[in-house]
């Protein structure tokens, strides 16, 4: 005589585990990038370094059930978390207050802005940041949908 087996619905994964163990893993992604450390920063560089952290900072806010907000001007940028009524910075040291190389410049409309993602990792509104020096420009931009890329037209 066969044994018993286990209904089918036992067997493997649900969607929402895998999802979590992607997001886990995405995030231990995100850490391993930000911890690499710098070199002379190019503008390709720093474009890709801020657009991990817009990237991580989303997530941040997808995962804590919290907004975050990006403030980026022409010294620099910094995130900060909403928790309990207030705006604090976060405990990840890699979200802190990071200033621009020596010799690039933001320019555009981004030059001065606050952009806020909330709990569902959608910002405010999309918006572009343009990175610039030694004659290269590279820019990154977050849509609408909270997606981060590199290069191409600015946001509508």
């Amino acid at each position: 005589m066969n044994p018993p087996r286990a209904p089918l619905a036992e067997a493997g994964f649900s969607l929402v585990e895998l999802i979590v163990a992607l997001a886990i893993a995405a995030l231990a992604a995100t850490a391993v990038v930000l911890a690499l450390p710098g070199r002379a920063a190019t503008p390709a560089q720093e474009a890709q370094r801020l657009a991990a952290r817009l990237a991580a900072a989303r997530d941040l806010a997808v995962i804590g059930g919290h907004p975050v907000a990006v403030t980026i001007d022409p010294s620099g940028y910094a995130f900060a978390v909403r928790r309990d009524g207030q705006w604090t910075v976060p405990a990840d040291p890699r979200l802190h207050r990071r200033v621009w190389p020596v010799g690039l410049a933001v320019t555009g409309a981004a030059t001065a802005r606050r952009a806020v993602f909330d709990a569902m990792g959608l910002p405010n509104a999309p918006f572009a940041v343009r990175l610039r020096a030694d004659g290269a420009t590279v820019q990154v931009l977050v849509a609408g949908d909270g997606a981060v890329t590199l290069g191409g037209a600015a946001p509508p």
